[in-house]
């Protein structure tokens, strides 16, 4: 309860009253106060931010404006990466359940992006992804299973593109 409250109120002070793009140093402080968060060196957000889960951003990432994280699962960002705007994190899920209540009991999922990667704006992640160091993931694609390193992939679901060079 008392992570929650602080993690409502840091996010309520990010998203009202510091620029989007200023202060990230004042953010980054902020949002290392609450367990479960850390915000590497040199790290930038823009803000607005929703987070509910817990999040780990490496050095020299970007994170663009209307950033989420809906579920209470893990975020692991890598270094120097550049998340676009509105882009979501989903880590809850649901087993199946029977013909009765086909959502069964929720379970979070950890999802992973590896280092230097690039997600483009409205993109979703979904529960349990793990995403190969130099990914971009294309504007509006959802991610719904493991992509390697350096890859290039889009869609909905989202597939692999083309392969990048290193």
């Amino acid at each position: 309860m008392h992570r929650t409250l602080l993690l409502y109120f840091i996010q309520f002070i990010i998203n009202h009253f510091l620029s989007v793009t200023r202060f990230f140093r004042i953010k980054r402080v902020l949002l290392n106060i609450v367990d479960g968060i850390y915000i590497g060196k040199g790290s930038r957000i823009v803000g607005p931010v929703h987070i509910m889960g817990n999040l780990f951003v490496g050095e020299n990432t970007w994170i663009g404006n209307n950033f989420r994280i809906e579920g209470n699962g893990h975020v692991y960002i890598g270094n120097n990466c550049d998340i676009a705007p509105l882009v979501y994190f989903f880590t809850g899920t649901h087993e199946v359940g029977n013909c009765r209540r086909r959502a069964g009991a929720g379970i979070n999922k950890v999802i992973r992006i590896g280092d230097g990667c690039w997600l483009c704006g409205g993109s979703k992640i979904l529960p349990g992804v793990s995403m190969g160091n130099g990914t971009i993931v294309a504007a509006g694609a959802v991610v719904a299973h493991d992509f390697p390193d350096n890859v290039l992939v889009g869609g909905v679901p989202a597939k692999t593109i083309k392969n990048l060079q290193e």
